[in-house]
């Protein structure tokens, strides 16, 4: 796929607010915005101080994916009112799937003004939105968080106006473990939700669902498309919901059976023949109408074949997030998964240690045990006792622990971290992880990092 086209500006440092605390439990409302490694998806005003967060009113969301093999391109339509009484800035903060590039994005103003996005240099860009804002002038400016959060800078929304960004952004999915399978994943983060919502929090406009839908083109035969997360409608052999052409077997649509507010991910898996075979993606493009020369784009993919080597000893450590964000379902899921993780070890030259994190670290053993029969009946033990009970998510610090506790430097290693994420230190974690990585290369031992997300919204 193509790079990203536009050139981002970094948040200026004191204008974007904190995430607004908490609202008190037990109401039941749609969530203008939604947490997300310390930043609040949705729209909310830059100074908060003066409007309420929950002003923006998030009313419809719709999305389609155009899939080509492994490489999708999302268009998302968001559409927000505003419930205030004077004209004001707002920060639009939306999530991305890693590794995504943005394409093109505009924002509608009560369906008049439109603002569209021009890639032009940062200080420059700087200096015209804030001129315009100045002047009086709906202005915009996408700005770049970290690698999974964009920020969109609204100025002078004024009272009950409509706001509609669009949003397109290209991506490449994975396989879904078996290798003529593919999973497409949605975040639920960016449509409407159910949650708990401020107690003097109301809408005025009637809130609609999600419209979700996927036109998928593949190299070969389509076998099936299932969702494990939501009741879907297909149509084998056409792209679209309507098209009455020949049937083509490398095609199909999908769209969820019924529109809902989201209370986790869309996931869509289809299966396909030969996906495992090398590809090569070739897209042309025009720059004017009439222009003699095309530029092409070339994806090539190849899905790789190792024979590994049998360990004859490996060490496991399990990285567990017990922080506040865990409480709830999360952390019993992680109870649940480390039962069966502990009981799914090699029998034969294995050692292993439980490692719990958030503000703290502790290890459940000063170094790691054998894997034997009564060390995993004390380690399941001490696994039905966790709880979300430990502050706030420092994950860099407790890998760096993690990776120096290692029994034997020269053994394999295989650290599991099993966490919601919601950290936004993403910088340093990175750093850590391939600092300790080198070290290992660099003593000729191996070592291994596995992330395992818990929850619907992960980050």
């Amino acid at each position: 796929m193509s790079s990203n086209p536009f050139h981002f500006l970094k948040p200026s440092s004191g204008r974007v607010p904190p995430p607004p605390p908490p609202p008190p439990r037990g109401s039941r409302s749609v969530s203008a915005g939604r947490h997300v490694g310390g930043v609040v998806c949705g729209v909310y005003p830059v100074y908060p101080t003066t409007v309420p967060s929950w002003s923006f009113p998030l009313v419809n969301t719709t999305v389609h994916y155009d899939l080509v093999y492994v490489h999708a391109m999302a268009n998302v339509v968001q559409t927000f009112t505003s419930d205030i009484s004077t004209a004001v800035e707002i920060k639009y903060v939306f999530p991305l799937p890693p590794d995504s590039s943005v394409c093109a994005f505009k924002a509608v103003i009560d369906d008049e003004h439109t603002i569209k996005g021009i890639v032009k240099p940062k200080a420059k860009a700087k200096a015209e939105y804030e001129a315009a804002i100045s002047k009086d002038k709906a202005a915009a400016l996408l700005e770049q968080g970290n690698v999974e959060v964009f920020q969109l800078s609204l100025g002078n929304i004024k009272p009950e106006q409509t706001i509609e960004i669009h949003i397109s952004f290209a991506c490449t999915i994975s396989h879904n473990g078996d290798l003529n399978s593919l999973r497409l994943t949605f975040p639920c983060i960016i449509a409407p939700r159910y949650g708990a919502g401020p107690q003097d929090f109301s809408v005025n406009v009637s809130t609609q669902a999600l419209d979700f839908s996927v036109s998928a083109q593949m190299t070969s035969y389509i076998k099936s498309i299932t969702s494990p997360s939501h009741p879907i409608k297909m149509k084998l052999g056409q792209s679209t919901a309507e098209s009455m052409t020949a049937f083509d077997p490398f095609k199909a649509h999908v769209s969820l059976s019924s529109s809902t507010l989201l209370e986790k991910d869309i996931v869509v898996s289809l299966t396909c023949e030969d996906l495992d075979k090398p590809h090569c993606t070739v897209e042309s493009f025009i720059p004017d109408e009439g222009a003699k020369e095309h530029t092409y784009a070339y994806a090539l993919t190849l899905v790789p074949r190792f024979e590994l080597p049998s360990l004859p000893s490996q060490e496991y450590i399990f990285l567990v997030d017990r922080s506040g964000s865990m409480e709830g379902a999360k952390i019993a899921a992680v109870r649940s998964a480390l039962q069966i993780m502990l009981r799914s070890l090699p029998q034969h030259g294995t050692s292993f240690n439980i490692m719990s994190f958030g503000s703290r670290h502790t290890l459940f053993w000063p170094s790691s045990m054998a894997y034997t029969a009564e060390n995993v009946e004390h380690a399941s033990a001490h696994v039905d006792t966790i709880d979300a009970n430990y502050g706030g998510t420092e994950i860099r610090a407790a890998l760096d622990v993690a990776f120096r506790s290692r029994s034997d430097s020269a053994t394999p290693a295989s650290v599991f971290v099993l966490t919601d994420g919601e950290a936004y230190d993403l910088d340093g974690v990175q750093a850590t992880v391939a600092d300790a990585i080198s070290r290992s290369k660099a003593s000729n031992s191996l070592l291994r990092l596995f992330c395992l997300g818990i929850g619907n919204a992960v980050s």
